[in-house]
């Protein structure tokens, strides 16, 4: 698996399934992101990005387009 190709599909399901994701959900999704990226020798600049991008995805409203 890409990991672009995992995002966008996560992306899409966060759209299809937008009250599935509370607030406190999606803090807990970063923070857990953010710790299984710092696992291995911490974050590295592709994670860094995703983990930006996730939290970019997060703070829009859901009907925005977005472009990634």
């Amino acid at each position: 698996y890409k990991a672009e190709d995992c995002f966008n599909d996560f992306i899409a399901y966060k759209k299809k399934k937008p009250k599935l994701f509370t607030e406190k959900i999606k803090k807990h999704i970063l923070k857990t992101a953010s710790a299984i990226a710092g696992a291995f020798s911490g974050v590295n600049k592709s994670e860094l990005i995703f983990l930006a991008k996730l939290d970019i995805e997060f703070k829009r409203n859901d009907t925005d387009k977005i472009e990634l």
